[in-house]
């Protein structure tokens, strides 16, 4: 049986943060692939990324980029407010990821979030039981990444 579909990077959908993310756009996308009977959404790579952000260059084959993060689920969890999202600066282009405003806000912006999250809230050690084999040793090469000010390893 034959099947179509669209390549579209997550990155491109659209959002007043900067970038596409696994939020509301992205189920709007897929919605909009059913009704116009797509079976696929090629999504390319989404692991978390260095220098350069490209897709192809990841740090983990497991991990999801921590951009595509989606910051008003953040918000609708008690996780981060709209006031501190609206006080980042996400680039001069809603149509252009600006990846340097990305780094320096968006992710003190997660850093936030986690802080206010439980650790031994059911979800989360779940996910961290499931996921043991490799989150421990990514966690920790992310810590020494951001240590050393994510220079080469």
């Amino acid at each position: 049986m034959r099947a179509s579909g669209i390549l579209l990077p997550v990155s491109c959908l659209p959002s007043p943060y900067g970038i596409g993310t696994f939020g509301n756009a992205a189920i709007r996308f897929i919605d909009f692939l059913q009704n116009s009977g797509q079976k696929f959404w090629q999504i390319l790579p989404i692991g978390p990324t260095g220098y350069g952000d490209s897709p192809y260059q990841s740090f983990s084959s497991f991990a999801i980029n921590p951009y595509y993060i989606d910051l008003d689920d953040l918000v609708s969890q008690g996780l981060l407010t709209q006031e501190e999202i609206a006080a980042c600066y996400w680039g001069e282009s809603a149509h252009r990821a600006d990846y340097g405003a990305l780094f320096r806000n968006r992710l003190p912006l997660l850093r936030l979030a986690a802080g206010r999250m439980d650790p031994l809230a059911e979800p989360f050690a779940a996910f961290a039981e499931t996921e043991a084999g490799w989150l421990k040793d990514y966690a920790l090469f992310m810590a020494i990444k951001i240590y050393y000010s994510m220079a080469p390893l």
